[in-house]
């Protein structure tokens, strides 16, 4: 059950076998380091091929250990290292019956703990200088604290919990790396711009569709104010464009991208020299069943600067209508069933994407920021850079007298983990909640003020050991169409306000 090993590692082996044992902690590990690197010498079948003495033997050597931690830590000890958990020997020894000693990408794999340009980390002979290394064993454990180990499956929570701090269901974890042509942003940089957009702006833009006990949101946006958002986004010079959940239907998005490569042509051929500056698009996407009685799909499209879709990335979550929401919303007199489920396929996989300057991607909609898992595992491990949480909800600013939930999770991912963290929001919903609102406007007791602006964007980064944020608000009174903010990243960063 193990592979025959294509090469005995002898001066690892004897370099391990010298070391003084009796420096590590003893319940860093169950197993002697040098017993464990005699095991993996003879099981591995992709050892390298010679003794390890560049970069890449290095780096296989590396990865061939990690694999065998199930529990995505370093197995040699170093000074980072967290104490084994109790059932790592056994699991070491499931893996070895189940034959898990292997390359498989269906049995997880190996990246740098932290993406090349946050901070600049990469295996390569300019980074390490293996001759100066006082022992092999020292390079390994370098080469081991700057890898992670991400598995193929992680957990989530269930489709439909309101919320959840453990995860109860599996679902595939996806990594991608693009190379940094893909989008060209170069990161950090002052100059960085960022676009916004609500896209649904009116409470005419969207209506609630609902069969039984299934809602979803059906669009009436044309074609024409998202043509008009890009050519606004051009003219702003931004990077990067960003659009709620569900503010864009999939029956447009062939032709939001014909719109958008027509724009980046006729502004790279304008007479001021620019080059456009869009980048990357993150876009909500709502996608109405083929066939009566399927489900609709709820997803966000990451688009490149030529206009491919880079990755989609599905809703993990349902938000189901509970009779507060249906209240909120004003259809409790409509007799729906209590809950109104979310009528959308909960996705089976995270997509976590790379791009070399600028650094680790994941996109989590809406109710899936209500659960800790996967989030939580993700920020905590795999040094991720950036998260994008579109929602479709109510305001995001504090007129009820506290944060809505959404910016409660968002500052808690950036307090958590340092991820910068993008909040969007179309104002539909806030138009319905204010409908509601008027009809109570003659009960003193009723404990809830007509909102005045929408927030359609929340920004929350770190600034040294400080969060720090940009909140965007439209006036609802007099708002311009198309409504598009731009994030200057050099300027106007606050501290969160006291909740």
């Amino acid at each position: 059950m193990f592979h025959s090993p294509s090469f005995a590692p002898e001066t690892l082996l004897k370099e391990l076998d010298r070391l003084d044992l009796d420096m590590v902690p003893p319940d860093e590990w169950l197993i002697p380091s040098a017993e464990l690197c005699a095991e993996v010498a003879e099981s591995l079948g992709d050892w390298p091929p010679a003794t390890p003495t560049t970069a890449k033997d290095f780096a296989l050597c590396a990865a061939a250990l990690q694999r065998l931690d199930r529990w995505h830590r370093p197995l040699l000890p170093s000074e980072v290292t967290l104490h084994r958990l109790p059932d790592h020997e056994a699991h070491l020894d499931r893996m070895a019956m189940e034959d898990r000693f292997n390359t498989n990408l269906q049995h997880g794999t190996i990246i740098a703990r932290q993406a090349f340009g946050s901070p600049f980390l990469r295996l390569d002979d300019s980074e390490l200088d293996w001759a100066a290394a006082p022992s092999t064993y020292s390079i390994i454990c370098s080469l081991l604290d700057i890898c992670v180990f991400l598995p193929a499956v992680v957990m989530a929570g269930a489709a439909d919990a309101a919320s959840s701090t453990e995860g109860s269901r599996p679902i595939a974890l996806v990594f991608r790396r693009f190379p940094p042509e893909e989008i060209g942003i170069l990161w950090p940089t002052d100059a960085f711009r960022l676009a916004l957009a609500p896209v649904v702006e009116t409470d005419a833009d969207a209506r609630l569709w609902v069969q039984g006990d299934r809602y979803a949101i059906e669009l009436a946006v044309p074609l024409t104010r998202l043509e008009a958002i890009l050519r606004k986004t051009f003219v702003n010079r931004a990077h990067m464009l960003l659009l709620p959940e569900m503010t864009v239907d999939a029956d447009l998005l062939p032709d939001f991208i014909k719109k958008f490569k027509a724009l980046r042509r006729e502004f790279a051929l304008a007479d001021d020299g620019e080059v456009p500056r869009l980048s990357l698009m993150l876009i909500g996407v709502i996608e109405a069943p083929k066939v009566s009685g399927g489900m609709h799909r709820n997803y966000v499209a990451a688009i490149s600067a030529s206009g491919k879709i880079l990755f989609t990335q599905d809703k993990l979550s349902h938000w189901n209508l509970d009779a507060v929401a249906q209240s909120r919303f004003g259809i409790d007199g409509q007799h729906y069933p209590i809950p109104l489920y979310e009528n959308t396929s909960p996705g089976i996989n995270v997509q976590i994407t790379e791009f070399d300057g600028f650094g680790r991607l994941m996109a989590l909609i809406c109710a899936d920021m209500s659960h800790n898992m996967p989030g939580d595992w993700i920020s905590d491990n795999i040094g991720l850079d950036w998260l994008y949480a579109p929602v479709m909800d109510g305001s995001t600013c504090g007129r009820q007298g506290c944060f809505p939930w959404i910016v409660q999770r968002a500052l808690r991912v950036c307090d958590r983990a340092g991820t910068i963290v993008m909040v969007t929001n179309s104002m539909v919903m806030t138009h319905w909640n204010n409908q509601v609102i008027a009809r109570h406007r003659a009960d003193p007791s009723y404990p809830y003020k007509t909102y005045e602006t929408c927030g359609i964007g929340l920004i929350a980064r770190r600034d040294g050991r400080e969060t720090v944020i940009q909140h965007t608000e439209i006036d609802l009174l007099a708002p311009e169409s198309p409504i598009l903010r731009i994030i200057d990243w050099s300027m106007g960063w606050t501290p969160p306000p006291a909740a």
